[in-house]
């Protein structure tokens, strides 16, 4: 069966299955079987997302006993993209992607994996022709992972600014939902974040793809413009203020969070450097972008 998440902009995560050899396949909901990986500190102790990297077996199955990491934004690359097929540009920094042990045995350190690094085509090492490409495209990796804490620290802000409104009407506007909001400012302007020593390039019309969505302001600029040199994104805050789970949210927490970001972006413009190497100019256009949803 197919296992599929599916945010809901009220709700959180849903989860489902979809047997493969019904005759009339269906969607199940699904509660309790999920919860096990998908309701732990590793997703905020809310049901939601996560990234794992793990040593993966010649069976492609997880050597647990090899231990594991779990993925965001800010991991090294170094402990990235264990288990995945990873294509893309990305200078002298190491990753465990398209790597597999030789055994089931744990592994001895240092792992070599020289031969996983910089793929530009999967085809030339696995075979890929089960699947729709041959790409793995390193810059969409990056983007998922920054998008599911998003998703968790939304729906987590939600849940408190909800338990806040049940215990007490007059407690919606106070510190406890607020608490869990700032965690969400915080990622939101990339807190954190992996600082890139060599620039990405993906190797799929992804980059392309996703810039186009938007949306733009009369100079189109977007949120969703990429600087891949030395951070993913070009501006200092995230277009997960345009999802439909963002939107979603309480009107409070939206306003809250959109003015704590614009106050933010302020402190963070200098007269000659900002910190993580964003220039004045970007900083105000984030600042412009942010205005025009409050």
């Amino acid at each position: 069966f197919i296992e599929l998440i599916v945010p809901d902009a009220k709700k959180g995560m849903m989860f489902y299955s979809l047997l493969q050899d019904a005759k009339k396949p269906e969607f199940t909901r699904e509660v309790s079987r999920c919860m096990t990986c998908h309701s732990s500190s590793r997703t905020k102790n809310i049901p939601g997302l996560q990234v794992r990297s793990m040593f993966t077996a010649p069976s492609g199955q997880p050597v647990l006993s090899a231990g594991s990491f779990r993925t965001h934004h800010g991991s090294a690359f170094e402990q990235r993209w264990g288990g995945w097929y990873v294509t893309g540009q990305h200078g002298e920094a190491v990753h465990l992607g398209n790597f597999q042990l030789p055994s089931k045995k744990r592994p001895k350190k240092p792992i070599d994996n020289a031969a996983g690094q910089n793929l530009i085509d999967l085809s030339g090492r696995f075979d890929v022709s089960n699947y729709e490409t041959g790409h793995s495209d390193i810059v969409t990796l990056m983007v998922f992972e920054h998008q599911i804490d998003a998703h968790n620290l939304m729906v987590r802000t939600n849940y408190a600014f909800q338990a806040n409104l049940a215990e007490s009407p007059s407690a919606a506007n106070q510190t406890i939902w607020q608490r869990e909001a700032d965690e969400l400012v915080a990622h939101l302007m990339f807190t954190g974040e992996l600082q890139l020593d060599s620039p990405i390039q993906g190797t799929s019309s992804f980059q392309r793809n996703f810039e186009s969505l938007g949306p733009f302001d009369a100079q189109r600029r977007s949120l969703r413009q990429f600087d891949l040199k030395s951070r993913l994104f070009k501006f200092p805050c995230s277009y997960m203020v345009h999802s439909k789970t963002f939107g979603g949210l309480p009107r409070e927490v939206r306003e809250y969070v959109l003015t704590q970001i614009k106050h933010k972006l302020s402190e963070l413009a200098g007269p000659v450097s900002t910190p993580r190497g964003y220039s004045n100019k970007e900083i105000a256009v984030a600042k412009a972008l942010i205005a025009q949803l409050l």
